[in-house]
């Protein structure tokens, strides 16, 4: 069969030896009480993209995880470092896929697991069964079904043969409280994007009209057809916003006995600016993202850049990439190696905007004996140094194995201090 213009053939252990009954996943959907679509026809993965918070909320989430460095780590003397050598590293960091790079590869992953509750990615191997490529699906080309009686999943293609194994198939689940298939934010959330969605709906309306209250004009006594469509027609003529000659917002002349009475509120008294924040701020609570994050002021004080990214880092993506790291480490890597290899983000990259402060923690760590001068300059991206690599101490900055190895002389003014205070 042809996927995305590639020749990709199945491997046989994907398609199953003898028939067993299968069924959709949406009847099991059901059948556990999952909800699979909102009951809301307005709101879904595409209309919610229209709402600004919604757009920002994915586009800034899949965007972080698709700049974090995705690299293999082997142990090497009971440490992990970055294996440039090892056959996924092209693959999870450079090019997944002749067709996309890495950046692309992750952000669309992503944005398919918060728009959709899941995304694919078929995983293509050589004869030898190692990853060669990823080959992304849309998650409304894939159907998932489910052995119940054995509690075994398969994948198909819709309108192609064969079934895909689990073990070949990337699959990020959004939240699931079954455990192999995930339902989207967008759904759960479709109450409060729907009421979203009204306000700017609402909110155009009223600038389309001007900014202006909605109204009557009264007049005394009785008024024929033709002199009413007539008024109506001047006053839409004179405050209409679709007309270069008008001002909205400007004053109005009335006749002797008219009188002009207003029949909608301002929008102070709606509140429809301080019902657009809010709506922004519960966009942030369903993607569990920092309100500020989106835009939104809050009272919460940062001492710097970093602090802020900490609390994002910690709270939206950490779930995330612990949940890519997993699945990529249970779908790349045989279970023999798994114990020295793993595929990990360097979520350093997300400090790196606080300069002082990383420097001030370096610093620490090596006056401290954690890491050597050398490692704290590769941390900033700086070349090493001569003699460079020896672990030190704060006291006087020897190497730790000479003064574990040469004591102090007695004539020294440290060792007199020392004895005068044993004393």
């Amino acid at each position: 069969m042809r996927i995305l213009g590639f020749d990709v053939k199945w491997h046989q252990r994907n398609i199953p030896e003898i028939q067993e009954e299968r069924g959709a996943l949406q009847d099991y959907l059901s059948y556990y009480g999952v909800p699979f679509s909102t009951n809301s026809t307005d709101v879904n993965y595409a209309t919610a993209l229209n709402i600004s918070g919604v757009y920002k909320a994915v586009n800034l989430i899949s965007d972080s995880i698709a700049t974090l460095p995705l690299e293999p780590y082997t142990q090497q003397d009971k440490v992990w470092k970055v294996e440039a050598k090892h056959f996924s590293y092209n693959l999870l960091n450079v090019e997944p896929h002749p067709m996309y790079g890495k950046f692309i590869f992750w952000k669309t992953m992503v944005a398919n697991m918060l728009l959709h509750g899941n995304a694919y990615a078929y995983i293509v191997r050589d004869n030898l069964g190692n990853p060669q490529q990823f080959i992304l699906f849309n998650p409304l080309d894939i159907d998932v079904y489910l052995n119940i009686d054995e509690h075994k999943i398969k994948y198909k293609v819709r309108d192609k043969d064969g079934f895909i194994s689990p073990t070949d198939m990337i699959h990020l689940i959004n939240y699931t409280d079954n455990g192999y298939y995930g339902t989207s934010t967008i759904t759960y959330g479709s109450r409060s994007l729907g009421i979203a969605l009204a306000s700017d709906k609402n909110a155009k309306g009223f600038f389309e009209n001007g900014g202006n209250m909605s109204g009557i004009i009264k007049v005394n006594g009785r008024i024929d057809p033709g002199k009413a469509a007539a008024i109506k027609s001047a006053w839409n003529n004179a405050f209409s916003p679709f007309n270069d000659d008008t001002t909205p917002g400007g004053i109005a002349i009335l006749e002797a006995g008219m009188e002009y009475q207003p029949i909608s509120i301002d929008p102070q008294s709606a509140q429809l600016l301080e019902s657009r924040k809010w709506n922004v701020e519960e966009i942030a609570r369903w993607f569990n993202l920092p309100a500020s994050k989106l835009g939104i002021s809050t009272t919460q004080y940062y001492n710097s850049i970093e602090s802020n990214n900490i609390e994002y880092l910690q709270t939206t993506l950490t779930p995330l990439m612990e949940r890519i790291e997993g699945e990529l480490l249970r779908k790349l890597f045989r279970p023999s190696v798994r114990s020295s290899v793993v595929a990990k983000f360097n979520e350093n990259s997300m400090l790196r905007s606080d300069l002082d402060s990383k420097v001030n923690y370096l610093s620490k760590c090596i006056d401290s004996g954690l890491m050597s001068i050398n490692e704290g300059r590769n941390e900033l991206g700086m070349p090493a140094v001569p003699d460079g690599d020896t672990i030190i101490v704060k006291s006087g900055n020897q190497p730790l194995g000479k003064l574990l190895r040469d004591p102090e002389p007695k004539n020294s003014p440290r060792h007199q201090q020392r004895k005068s205070k044993e004393i």
